[in-house]
């Protein structure tokens, strides 16, 4: 199964970002990430999951604006 923390950065996101994203507090993502407290396991699904959605969101809009600046730059020579 894929770590919270290997899924925070998979989607991009500090822990600050994570805390903004899913209202999770900043000492609890600290202490879950190294290791002092383990976070239930229905718990650590969700926030994976949620993290992953995220990451996959964020890759899509990348390559949208990808596209959408090749689509410019060859409207831009006509």
């Amino acid at each position: 199964m894929t770590t919270i923390r290997d899924a925070r950065r998979a989607a991009g996101l500090s822990q600050h970002g994570v805390t903004d994203a899913l209202g999770i507090p900043k000492r609890t993502l600290q202490d879950w990430e190294a290791g002092k407290r383990t976070p239930p396991g229905w718990a650590e699904a969700l926030v994976v999951e949620k993290l992953e959605k995220i990451a996959k969101d964020n890759q899509a809009a990348r390559r949208q604006s990808r596209h959408s600046r090749k689509v410019i730059s060859c409207d831009a020579g006509n």
